[in-house]
């Protein structure tokens, strides 16, 4: 996710003056019907401009707005368009560096980012093959509470949740359970080989390693637990080998871990 590094915290009195001097003259906004027929439905009307008015508020940052007989200004449509989408850019601009504030979500927050549903189906037949080239089978796990997580290197919320999945596993690891992660780079080895052995992810406080499997994934392997390119994309499977959860999203912690200790 791309983050805005521009705060634009000094232009927020500029806003709100002008918002409030929009909201003043109703009448600027509004199209004379009474116009002569030659006049074109953009043409202006006229608006008187004084120290405290927005027209000249905005000649400070865009340049000069043409002014006809003294104190006679015109603004068209299409100026006014643009500044209402630059108002609004600036407004959601704001928010965004301001989000924490606001109380929005971020990558770096702990607030729940994905949706989960309960569910109820086997586990599909699916046989792995690691970037050693290893095979392997889920049904080989058939007694352990897993977690098939499908992600990529290229995914960003994927990268987001590695931390917990890392907790999870060193939490649970020695109690019967399994993270299981099928990476889905079209690439394969070449490049899930070396991310998993040089990446390192923070885990309350410290720099931990992937500690859990890592699979190469095909198409063919997510169809058949339904993900559709929908990823990080994760499935609990209990011990008797069906299907009981479904995540779509960075994995949260909180609601995870309760339902990890049910099924052990």
């Amino acid at each position: 996710m791309v983050r805005l590094a521009v705060s634009v915290t000094p232009l927020a009195p500029f806003l709100a003056s002008s918002v409030r001097g929009l909201a003043s003259r109703p009448r600027f906004f509004r199209r004379d019907w009474s116009r002569r027929s030659g006049d074109s439905f953009d043409t202006p009307i006229p608006a008187s401009r004084g120290k405290d008015s927005c027209l000249d508020k905005l000649s400070v940052i865009g340049g000069e707005v043409p002014a006809f007989k003294g104190e006679e200004t015109k603004l068209g449509a299409r100026n006014l368009r643009i500044l209402i989408l630059l108002a609004s850019a600036l407004l959601l601009s704001a928010a965004w560096v301001k989000r924490d504030s606001l109380g929005w979500p971020s990558w770096d927050s702990d607030e729940k980012m994905c949706s989960e549903v309960d569910i109820d189906l086997p586990a599909p037949q699916a046989v792995f093959r690691d970037y050693g080239g290893n095979w392997s089978k889920l049904e080989e796990y058939k007694g352990q509470v897993v977690l098939v997580n499908f992600w990529a290197t290229w995914c960003p919320p994927c990268e987001v949740e590695m931390p917990t999945l890392i907790q999870l596993q060193e939490e649970y690891g020695a109690k019967g359970f399994t993270v299981i992660g099928i990476a889905m780079d079209d690439e394969g080895a070449e490049t899930v080989k070396p991310f998993v052995e040089t990446r390192r992810f923070e885990v309350q406080g410290a720099k931990r390693a992937m500690n859990y499997p890592v699979y190469l994934g095909t198409q063919d392997m997510a169809e058949k637990f339904g993900v559709k390119e929908e990823y990080p994309s994760s499935f609990l499977v209990s011990r008797d080998g069906r299907q009981v959860k479904r995540i779509v999203g960075p994995v949260y912690h909180p609601s995870l871990s309760k339902a990890i200790k049910g099924l052990l």
